[in-house]
């Protein structure tokens, strides 16, 4: 099963943002950020392998900074929920 989220970096707080119309999960690290999410999957009552698409979105980049990063990224990664 696909689930799809938009990725984003709050550089105030130093947190990752993934969110979609269901939920929202914030972490320090993109490793726990992964963990939190597959709790709140769970909580929800998802089971087995997810497949997370998460794509960044670019515009959360402080528009000084964009002519240094051309792009950022997007994460695939699959959990066991």
């Amino acid at each position: 099963m696909d689930f799809n989220l938009t990725l984003t970096y709050d550089y105030r707080n130093n947190l990752w943002i993934a969110k979609c119309d269901d939920f929202a999960v914030k972490a320090e690290d993109l490793a726990e950020l992964d963990k939190k999410i597959a709790d709140e999957l769970k909580k929800k009552g998802y089971k087995g392998k997810v497949r997370l698409r998460m794509q960044f979105d670019y515009y959360t980049i402080p528009e000084w900074m964009r002519q240094f990063h051309p792009h950022y990224f997007d994460r695939i990664v699959e959990i066991d929920v």
